[in-house]
């Protein structure tokens, strides 16, 4: 970006008042270009309040915490609408702050960051200033999210960073996370925080913005993952072909038994459908899934049954703008599908000890879908099991499931 287009509003502490946030707001909107990138970033508290102008359906606006007062969804959303910049790259880093989405991310040209969902709270890591979100974006505006899409056509170190780049790096990053719990309004702990990511009319290879000189070099080890075609294989439990995919979503009923691994997913998307899949249980969420992979707006989750009982199986759009329809599909995973290999049928078994620095196993893999996990705990054990190619984290679990301290991931091998 040229130097002299370059304008930076930084506000800390008392100076984020809401007249010094709204008049850098009315600044930008004054100055900027179609052909500028805009970038709002907010790191502090937030909180629901009830909606004032009865645009949202939940009767809920979410506002962000400033030094004397509070600035409102509607507020930041009106405010980005009157700029000239066709790409504006919004990150909220508070609690609630996913309620931003349906105001501030509808637009098109704008990709959003957001910590944690509409009603979940965010969490801030021990001895940091910031919560995850600011963590990790920290972390890729340093360079390390320069060239994280290798594969992809452009996407080499070359010190400009994209929308894709950004994208996969945060998304790969938040897996290596640790399963933070979050609370919903009322202090009820009722799930799992989820950075939620979502760009609406931003291509993958849009530049957002230069943070180095960069090297040209293309980085090694596995690239972005290829996006899958129609629905995946398994012993097929239920399917629910051809559903609409309305702004009130919709919710199934599945019976499964204490022990059961499904795989859930979503497919043969219509129209601008756009599905984020939850799996509830007793009102707690188990799972969530928005994006099968970058790129692929249909949803899977593969889940054990710690229970036997209902689940339900929520799909709602993404957006209220993503309709359409869906196809809805859970299916029984393991050996009797034929999909993942077994320790009878010649898998390799280590008896580990764990130490504080945690161990190391080297695995010789050939193409096809292979599980890694771990069992028989002793002790007080809770493992967080990861996979490595070339130096390269390629997927990491925590729990099976809330309860269940042993490992589990699920990898597919080109």
């Amino acid at each position: 970006m040229p130097a002299d287009r370059l304008r930076t509003h930084l506000l800390l502490n008392g100076s984020a008042t809401r007249a010094n946030v709204l008049s850098a707001l009315a600044e930008v909107r004054r100055e900027a270009t179609e052909e500028d990138r805009v970038i709002f970033f907010f790191s502090g508290h937030g909180t629901p309040v009830a909606d004032q102008t009865g645009d949202e359906g939940d009767q809920l606006d979410e506002v962000i915490a400033l030094y004397d007062g509070h600035l409102s969804d509607d507020e930041l959303a009106a405010a980005l609408d009157e700029t000239k910049s066709q790409v504006t790259l919004v990150g909220i880093d508070a609690c609630f702050s996913g309620g931003f989405l349906f105001d501030v991310g509808a637009a098109a040209g704008r990709m959003t960051l957001f910590s944690s969902d509409e009603d979940l709270t965010s969490a801030v890591p021990q001895n940091e200033a910031g919560g995850w979100l600011s963590l990790l974006l920290a972390e890729a505006l340093e360079g390390q999210a320069d060239g994280v899409a290798n594969g992809v056509a452009g996407q080499a170190r070359d010190g400009q960073l994209t929308a894709l780049e950004l994208e996969v790096f945060i998304r790969q990053r938040s897996a290596q996370l640790p399963t933070i719990q979050a609370s919903d309004p009322n202090g009820r702990t009722v799930g799992y925080q989820f950075i939620d990511i979502k760009r609406t009319g931003v291509r993958p290879d849009m530049v957002m913005m230069a943070i180095g000189a960069g090297n040209g070099e293309v980085p090694t080890g596995p690239s972005v993952a290829t996006v899958a075609t129609g629905l995946s294989q398994g012993t097929e439990l239920a399917r629910f072909p051809g559903e609409r995919l309305s702004a009130g979503g919709a919710v199934h009923a599945i019976e499964l038994q204490a022990g059961q691994r499904v795989l859930i997913e979503t497919g043969a998307l219509g129209g601008s459908a756009d599905t984020v899949l939850e799996v509830r249980r007793g009102g707690q969420v188990l799972a969530q899934n928005d994006d099968r992979t970058p790129g692929d707006l249909s949803s899977r989750i593969e889940l054990t049954a710690s229970a036997s009982g209902t689940y339900e199986v929520h799909v709602r759009p993404y957006a209220p703008h993503t309709l359409g329809s869906y196809t809805l599909r859970v299916a029984e995973l393991g050996a009797a599908g034929g999909a993942y290999p077994s320790v009878e049928a010649g898998a390799r078994r280590i008896q580990g000890q764990l130490a504080p620095n945690g161990e190391a196993h080297a695995v010789e893999l050939t193409a096809g879908r292979w599980v890694l996990a771990t069992g028989e705990l002793e002790g007080a054990a809770d493992t967080v099991l990861e996979v490595l190619l070339n130096g390269q984290l390629v997927a990491q679990n925590d729990d099976v499931t809330p309860g269940d301290l042993s490992s589990r991931v699920e990898l597919d091998v080109p």
